[in-house]
């Protein structure tokens, strides 16, 4: 079996688990509107945690999908009353300093470009922060157990699914930015643990896209 360190060898310094609800699908359009995020240290316990939620740009704020806000419950109206979006991106900027991530998510690739845009708004790149090589997308992981039949019959692999299937539901509200990011780290943990119980090498699920 792998020795404690090996096993963290990614793990090095922190973990950041984060989730995004945004006003559309693809963010040339859109834009994230509500960001949370936990920080978890090398043994996967919790040290701090962060959320926001901010004002679009105008020209987002002109094509909002009222579709995309109906699915986390928030009207267009409501969004007028958060703070700037570049307003809160400098307060995210803050929250994260100059420290190096892991950065842990279900569906990552989603999350990230709206993620990028977030900071670009003040000229910060997601590189400063974070590394595509330092990434643990939860869902490819769940994937993969669905793929060896670790995870059966379920009728999709969306985060609510895959919770309620571990048993691992306590009453949090789907798509809201926080309570998806603690189902999240719940659920990799789990994941995680399962990996190394199972001694399965950190490249069969760290693979690059």
């Amino acid at each position: 079996a792998n020795s404690h360190n090996e096993a963290n060898w990614w793990f090095s310094p922190v973990v950041l688990v984060i989730d995004t609800e945004t006003t559309g699908l693809n963010h040339q359009f859109a834009s994230l509107w509500e960001l949370a995020c936990i920080v978890l240290d090398e043994d996967l316990k919790f040290v701090k945690k962060f959320e926001i939620r901010v004002c679009p740009p105008k020209k987002i704020m002109e094509n909002v999908s009222l579709k995309s806000l109906q699915i986390s419950g928030v009207t267009k109206d409501e969004l007028y009353n958060f703070i700037s979006f570049k307003q809160g991106s400098q307060k995210f900027i803050n929250f994260l300093k100059d420290e190096q991530f892991v950065l842990v998510g279900y569906n990552l690739e989603f999350d990230i470009e709206f993620i990028k845009d977030f900071l670009a708004v003040n000229g910060v790149s997601f590189f400063k922060n974070f590394h595509y090589n330092r990434v643990a997308d939860v869902f490819k992981f769940v994937k993969l157990l669905y793929s060896i039949g670790i995870i059966t019959e379920v009728p999709n692999l969306k985060l609510a699914t895959i919770v309620k299937y571990f048993d691992m539901y306590k009453g949090e509200k789907f798509h809201s930015a926080m309570d998806d990011t603690i189902l999240t780290a719940r659920l990799f943990k789990r994941i995680y643990n399962f990996f190394i119980e199972n001694n399965i090498s950190k490249e069969s699920f760290m693979k690059k896209n």
